[in-house]
């Protein structure tokens, strides 16, 4: 539902040619899923149920790689090259960066 409400509230904020929507899933999730890795790097219980709770139950169900894959294939289908590569691009190299953030943001703590 989470998804759902982000992606609606992409397309009020945003234009429909670009799925936005699922980028900013996407992006959420890795950050989130980055503040649990750098939280319990280096400590001895890192069995904590909030963070299976979390990363895997939260994250796996609000971020998408097949809507991420459904829907740069439908760019690509419909002549948009353009729009799928910068949607391939942005997903890789901003979640990637948002892992990383999150990672450095949660090992302050």
């Amino acid at each position: 539902m989470a998804r759902f409400g982000v992606g609606r509230w992409m397309q009020f904020v945003l234009p429909v040619t670009f799925p936005y929507g699922t980028l900013m899933s996407n992006i959420l999730s890795s950050l989130i899923v980055g503040l649990f890795v750098g939280v319990s790097s280096g400590k001895i219980e890192n069995d904590n149920p909030w963070r299976f709770l979390i990363v895997v139950g939260f994250c796996g169900g609000f971020s998408t790689f097949s809507t991420f894959s459904a829907e740069t294939f439908d760019l690509f289908r419909n002549g948009m090259f353009f729009n799928g590569g910068i949607n391939i691009v942005a997903n890789l190299v901003t979640c990637l960066f948002m892992i990383g953030v999150g990672i450095w943001i949660g090992k302050l703590f």
